[in-house]
């Protein structure tokens, strides 16, 4: 009986060890989840304290029923234990993976590349660059690192440089063989296919310009990027505009300069919970700022640096940007594709020129259209089935933005993919935006869930042919200022940022 009594109370201290053992995890444990969700700077004071409450609460809870004797307490402990543990690991993991994202995924543009290659008719007798020896390299004079290049080129082959004010007028000596060669980089060789060969050159319809050139040399230039950032102190009660660039160019990683066909100001106000979307048409025709002569279009301020556009979109608009945003369009495919896809608002009916994945244009009725990843691109790069032509372009990459934030904010679900949809946003843009803007966006949003409001704008102009900066002897298109639409996107724009309440 005696023996029976102490191999008892042997279990008993063995029971009572284990769940002290487990009662210490499970503290340790919460001590480095509270830790980390401390440093995440996503839940507000009152519930963030609510959940400590809580969680130590239910940890009590535990080590009350370890510590009775009769086993159907203690089984429901052990059970208890184990659940918590689960949930805290979970979200320990979730929680590194957001700080992860935070800290990869904002201010995260540290520098610019200018992707340059030099380029021979198919037909030419040059297969590498030392084949230029002695032969002539057309150049464009409006390149800010032609020193750079030559510099570079020179110690590669012993040849003649000739420059060109006229970028067009450099592509008609090329095609003609009145140079050798040219070398150019990846933003002006997208203009040249996209704004010159298309308009001007019918004829290559049927022989693409790809078919006609070869590539024998290629090169990048790196420097650091400059900080542009005008920070708030106040992010909470603080409008800001952050200045949206949108790459839709070949093959391009966002850190190259590059043209910018989607540009767009968010002007956002916390204090009213609004969002102001502002376009202005890739064709619009402005002072590029720092260069000095004609006007151009304001996609080609995207070739001196994204600092330019900001700049520029700054002096045309008459306001502060605080921040700016590269996206690369193409990536929206995979966003929209991952969640689910996207209800897209439309104006109008047609059927597009681009096409989607499966290489088909996209038939799209006036309403909502349900789409995918590259139907939704398609309908977001469509111009040429408006008679509005870019206009119209404008109005429905907001419709594509509009909708995604509306899929995002609404389906909880999506948590589900959480992993796949950080991944796929590391890769979608690039940004000078500090992560504690998010945060304390988010902070906000979980302490009064009432919904954002979200308008759109656009401003108009009228049709032309110019000369512009980039070709001053030649008259490409360009879309003129209309003063009155600018005044009044500007004064809608200074309107939400003077707005102190709803």
């Amino acid at each position: 009986m005696e023996k029976e009594k102490k191999k008892d109370h042997k279990k008993v201290r063995l029971a009572l060890l284990v769940g002290i053992i487990a009662l210490l995890i499970l503290f340790a444990t919460s001590g480095v989840l509270w830790w980390k969700i401390y440093h995440l700077q996503v839940l507000p004071a009152r519930y963030f304290l609510l959940a400590i409450i809580l969680f130590t609460l239910i940890i009590i809870l535990f080590g009350v029923l370890m510590t009775r004797k009769k086993l159907y307490f203690k089984i429901p402990g052990y059970l208890l234990s184990v659940v918590l543990f689960a949930i805290m690991l979970f979200c320990i993991l979730f929680t590194d993976r957001i700080l992860e994202f935070l800290k990869e995924g904002f201010d995260n543009e540290t520098v610019k590349v200018g992707a340059y290659s030099i380029y021979v008719l198919k037909n030419s007798e040059y297969e590498n660059i030392k084949d230029l020896e002695n032969q002539t390299i057309a150049y464009f004079n409006a390149d800010p690192k032609n020193e750079q290049v030559q510099e570079k080129l020179t110690k590669q082959v012993n040849a003649t440089f000739t420059g060109y004010d006229d970028l067009y007028e450099l592509v008609d000596a090329f095609l003609e063989n009145e140079v050798s060669s040219m070398v150019m980089d990846k933003g002006r060789m997208d203009l040249i296919y996209d704004e010159y060969l298309d308009e001007d050159f019918q004829d290559f319809q049927d022989n693409s310009f790809d078919d006609l050139v070869r590539v024998i040399f290629t090169f990048d230039l790196e420097e650091a990027q400059t900080d542009i950032s005008k920070e708030v102190y106040d992010i909470e009660t603080e409008p800001i505009n952050i200045f949206i660039s949108g790459m839709d160019t070949r093959n391009h990683t966002l850190t190259d300069v590059s043209r910018s066909d989607v540009n767009m100001i968010a002007t956002i106000n916390p204090n009213t919970k609004e969002i102001l979307l502002t376009s202005i048409p890739r064709d619009y025709y402005v002072q590029v700022h720092g260069q000095t002569g004609l006007k151009d279009k304001l996609t080609h301020a995207g070739l001196y640096g994204i600092e330019t556009s900001v700049a520029t979109v700054e002096d045309l608009m008459h306001i502060d940007i605080n921040y700016y945003v590269k996206i690369n369009f193409d990536s929206l495919i995979e966003i929209i594709d991952l969640i689910g896809g996207v209800d897209v608002y439309s104006e109008y009916t047609f059927t597009t020129y681009h096409v989607d994945s499966e290489g088909n244009r996209v038939k799209v009725q006036k309403g909502y259209n349900s789409f995918n990843g590259s139907e939704a691109l398609a309908f977001a790069r469509e111009r040429y089935a408006f008679k509005i032509g870019d206009r119209m372009r404008v109005q429905n990459q907001q419709a594509v933005l509009k909708a995604i934030v509306t899929k995002v904010t609404s389906d909880i679900t999506l948590l589900q993919k959480y992993d796949e949809l950080l991944d796929a946003l590391t890769g979608l843009y690039i940004t000078n935006l500090p992560s504690n803007v998010i945060t304390n966006y988010a902070r906000m949003q979980i302490d009064d869930m009432s919904p954002w409001t979200i308008t759109t704008q656009w401003v108009n102009g009228g049709d032309a042919y110019l000369p512009t900066h980039t070709a001053p002897n030649s008259k490409p298109y360009v879309m003129t200022q209309d003063q009155e639409s600018l005044t009044k996107a500007r004064n809608a724009i200074d309107a939400l940022m003077a707005k102190t309440s709803s």
